[in-house]
Protein backbone atom coordinates (compact mmCIF):
# COMPACT_ATOMS: atom_id res chain seq x y z
CA UNK A 1 0.00 0.00 0.00
CA UNK A 2 1.39 3.41 -0.97
CA UNK A 3 1.55 6.34 1.39
CA UNK A 4 -0.61 9.38 0.74
CA UNK A 5 1.20 12.14 -1.16
CA UNK A 6 1.15 14.46 1.86
CA UNK A 7 3.09 11.94 3.94
CA UNK A 8 5.52 11.23 1.11
CA UNK A 9 6.20 14.93 0.52
CA UNK A 10 6.53 15.62 4.24
CA UNK A 11 9.12 12.88 4.62
CA UNK A 12 11.45 14.74 2.22
CA UNK A 13 11.85 17.43 4.87
CA UNK A 14 13.02 14.88 7.42
CA UNK A 15 16.25 14.15 5.60
CA UNK A 16 19.37 15.66 7.17
CA UNK A 17 20.37 17.49 3.97
CA UNK A 18 17.24 19.65 3.93
CA UNK A 19 16.62 22.66 6.10
CA UNK A 20 13.02 23.28 7.00
CA UNK A 21 12.10 26.94 6.65
CA UNK A 22 8.66 28.37 7.00
CA UNK A 23 8.07 31.23 4.61
CA UNK A 24 4.83 33.04 3.95
CA UNK A 25 4.88 33.23 0.17
CA UNK A 26 1.66 34.87 -0.86
CA UNK A 27 2.43 34.71 -4.58
CA UNK A 28 -0.33 34.49 -7.11
CA UNK A 29 -0.63 35.04 -10.87
CA UNK A 30 -0.95 38.59 -12.16
CA UNK A 31 -4.31 38.79 -13.94
CA UNK A 32 -5.05 42.52 -14.03
CA UNK A 33 -3.76 46.02 -13.26
CA UNK A 34 -4.60 45.71 -9.57
CA UNK A 35 -2.63 42.45 -9.27
CA UNK A 36 0.23 44.07 -11.20
CA UNK A 37 0.38 47.09 -8.88
CA UNK A 38 0.29 44.84 -5.82
CA UNK A 39 3.13 42.75 -7.26
CA UNK A 40 5.19 45.90 -7.90
CA UNK A 41 4.73 47.00 -4.28
CA UNK A 42 5.80 43.57 -3.02
CA UNK A 43 8.74 43.59 -5.41
CA UNK A 44 9.88 46.99 -4.14
CA UNK A 45 9.73 45.79 -0.55
CA UNK A 46 11.99 42.83 -1.41
CA UNK A 47 14.67 44.68 -3.39
CA UNK A 48 17.23 44.34 -0.58
CA UNK A 49 16.66 40.60 -0.16
CA UNK A 50 19.77 38.46 -0.16
CA UNK A 51 20.39 35.74 -2.74
CA UNK A 52 19.51 32.16 -1.71
CA UNK A 53 17.18 33.22 1.09
CA UNK A 54 13.42 32.71 1.19
CA UNK A 55 12.96 36.44 0.58
CA UNK A 56 15.44 36.31 -2.30
CA UNK A 57 13.52 33.42 -3.84
CA UNK A 58 10.29 35.35 -3.50
CA UNK A 59 11.93 38.36 -5.18
CA UNK A 60 13.06 36.16 -8.06
CA UNK A 61 9.61 34.62 -8.53
CA UNK A 62 7.80 37.97 -8.35
CA UNK A 63 10.26 39.58 -10.77
CA UNK A 64 9.62 36.77 -13.25
CA UNK A 65 5.85 37.17 -12.92
CA UNK A 66 6.06 40.95 -13.36
CA UNK A 67 8.36 40.62 -16.36
CA UNK A 68 6.00 38.15 -18.03
CA UNK A 69 2.97 40.36 -17.37
CA UNK A 70 4.75 43.43 -18.75
CA UNK A 71 5.84 41.62 -21.89
CA UNK A 72 2.25 40.52 -22.52
CA UNK A 73 0.49 43.78 -21.68
CA UNK A 74 2.85 46.63 -22.55
CA UNK A 75 3.73 46.83 -26.26
CA UNK A 76 6.90 48.84 -25.54
CA UNK A 77 8.72 45.54 -25.09
CA UNK A 78 7.98 44.55 -28.68
CA UNK A 79 9.07 47.98 -29.92
CA UNK A 80 12.32 47.80 -27.95
CA UNK A 81 13.07 44.33 -29.31
CA UNK A 82 12.44 45.57 -32.87
CA UNK A 83 14.72 48.58 -32.35
CA UNK A 84 17.40 46.35 -30.87
CA UNK A 85 17.25 44.04 -33.86
CA UNK A 86 17.43 46.97 -36.30
CA UNK A 87 20.45 48.52 -34.59
CA UNK A 88 22.33 45.24 -34.30
CA UNK A 89 22.20 44.49 -38.01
Amino acid sequence: MTKPIAETEASKWDTPNCIKQEVDMNIRPIHNQQDYEFALEELASLMDAEFNTPEGDMLDILATLVDTYEKQHFPIYKLLQTKKLLHNT
